[in-house]
């Protein structure tokens, strides 16, 4: 089986390592859970992914989709070195009703919140170009 070198770059920590001898045929989800198994034990432990759930990884201006093979995600080497970007997300905070942002309090007040308000979930500001 054909192998590969994944380098990772992880922003946060302005920090790169890199996996060698990466099987072509692994899964994305593979990839991700081999993130967490050997993530560098010189990183604060805080900023390790508590699992391959929390993990997302970039390439090419595009997220990496967990049952993508390897060697099928285009534009991949496989005979030099691949380089994606490293993400990992944060577990969801809990909140207490009494904590809520003042747009969730409006919008469950029935107010007018904005357009960003109204959106469930979590809202990421960066664009990717």
């Amino acid at each position: 089986m054909a192998m590969m070198t994944i380098r990772f770059l992880y922003a946060v920590e302005n920090r790169e390592f890199t996996f060698t001898d990466v099987p072509t045929g692994s899964t994305i989800a593979e990839v991700k859970q081999s993130v967490v198994d050997k993530w560098p034990a010189d990183l604060p432990a805080q900023t390790k992914p508590p699992d391959a759930a929390h993990v997302r990884l970039l390439f090419a201006g595009s997220f990496l989709e967990d049952g993508t093979v390897l060697r099928d995600v285009a534009h991949i080497l496989i005979t030099d070195t691949t380089t994606f970007h490293l993400i990992v997300m944060a577990p969801p905070a809990e909140k207490s009703a009494s904590a809520a942002a003042p747009n969730e309090k409006a919008a469950a007040a029935g107010g007018d919140a904005g357009a960003r308000g109204t959106l469930p979930g979590p809202r990421c500001m960066c664009a990717i170009s």
